[in-house]
């Protein structure tokens, strides 16, 4: 984004910037990826350079690739909650938590639904909700996860969904929320067990799974 916004002021136009356009790709690719941002944020950046710098491709190229980004990332303003995407080794830890009887798991934010279908397969007599507000992710998740019939996926705001319902909470958000999740966590009768990715709560952790660059925290009140 950076190198764009750079390209932009030195008056780069979309005439002459095919090859141009190629590098500002690749350079702000590598930059997200040496800040080891998640996949959605790499492609992200990928994808601006293309989107200010090859407007002549089609007039309305820029104005539709906008409106995609709005789908996908817009959320974030509501739930604070971007599009992360869990690793395999996370969903591993995940599993160990979870028992083998009839449960009820909530993916506060589950993006395309790849946490919930893989554990749906694990635990069938587990039943798996997903909340999401991104629109693309959302349909994602809800197509493919079609075929599940212990999964659901709701377009809706977690914050405002009873978590008290749930046995198990998943949540990979961000820093910013973690201070409102945790209010809201405490503050429930039931007092599920709480997995939560990379972003940990403000109380003290039961359990610590180191899955790559990635820590899955493991709250369990009493």
């Amino acid at each position: 984004m950076i190198w764009t916004l750079i390209a932009q002021i030195l008056g780069y136009t979309a005439g002459t910037l095919t090859e141009s356009s190629i590098v500002h790709m690749l350079v702000s690719g590598l930059i997200a990826m040496s800040l080891r941002l998640s996949l959605p944020w790499i492609l992200l950046n990928l994808l601006l350079p293309v989107i200010f710098l090859l407007p002549d491709v089609n007039p309305f190229f820029p104005l539709i690739s906008l409106i995609l980004l709005l789908l996908v990332f817009a959320p974030v303003l509501r739930t604070k909650a971007p599009l992360f995407l869990s690793n395999d080794l996370i969903i591993e830890s995940i599993a160990e938590e979870l028992p083998n009887n009839s449960f009820t798991f909530f993916d506060l934010g589950c993006g395309t639904g790849s946490v919930l279908r893989a554990l749906a397969k694990k635990f069938p007599n587990g039943i798996f909700y997903g909340f999401e507000l991104g629109v693309v992710p959302f349909f994602v998740a809800y197509i493919l996860s079609i075929p599940h019939k212990n999964i659901k996926i709701r377009y809706k705001n977690f914050w405002n969904q009873d978590w008290n319902k749930a046995d198990f909470l998943y949540a990979f958000l961000s820093p910013d929320p973690m201070k409102k999740v945790t209010e809201k966590y405490k503050a429930l009768n039931q007092k599920p067990v709480f997995l939560v990715n990379s972003f940990p709560l403000h109380l003290h952790h039961q359990k610590e799974f180191i899955a790559g660059e990635q820590r899955l925290y493991v709250y369990k009140q009493e």
